[in-house]
């Protein structure tokens, strides 16, 4: 009798999450339903949530838009 291989455990480096998240930030459900499920499936352990400003708010609200993202994640 052969035995599946144990799952072993993945990271994701999705670079497009947190924007997604802050996008829909007035829908607090938004990540539980759309994506916590897919990642729970694929056994996604660790999330990497990289910071990425649009240039719209290049010079002037980068700042601004950073610290929103970071509060997001």
């Amino acid at each position: 009798m052969t035995t599946a291989p144990a799952a072993v455990p993945a990271a994701d480096a999705h670079n497009d999450l947190l924007m997604l998240v802050e996008h829909f930030r007035d829908d607090p459900g938004y990540f539980r339903r759309n994506w916590l499920p897919q990642l729970q499936a694929g056994q996604v352990r660790t999330q990497v949530l990289p910071v990425y400003v649009d240039e719209e708010f290049l010079p002037e609200l980068a700042l601004r838009q950073t610290l929103r993202l970071i509060e997001t994640a």
